[in-house]
């Protein structure tokens, strides 16, 4: 299934939250498969972007909330983290 499918199934409020919760997992995988990173990479940028922790069960708000911060991924990549809050770089000297 594509991204555009499994956001579809992810956002039916009709089907039960398990169901939902894992569509937005799929579009994790493919997200990470998108940008040659492990699922799991993605699902902590979602964790640190916006506190759902996907490996858990989900509210219906945790689960909008790990949608739009996939959307933004897929549009912007993975460095998006507007929203999350910042890790220094260990290795930057900052200028």
């Amino acid at each position: 299934m594509s991204f555009s499918s499994h956001r579809r199934d992810a956002l039916n409020s009709a089907l039960p939250l398990p169901h939902r919760q894992s569509h937005v997992r799929s579009c994790a995988m493919l997200m990470g498969q998108k940008y040659s990173v492990h699922r799991s990479v993605v699902l902590d940028l979602i964790q640190r972007a916006c506190g759902a922790d996907l490996n858990l069960p989900a509210t219906e708000e945790e689960l909008v909330a790990a949608m739009h911060v996939l959307e933004r991924i897929k549009a912007a990549g993975l460095a998006l983290d507007e929203n999350a809050d910042p890790e220094p770089d260990a290795g930057s000297d900052g200028g």
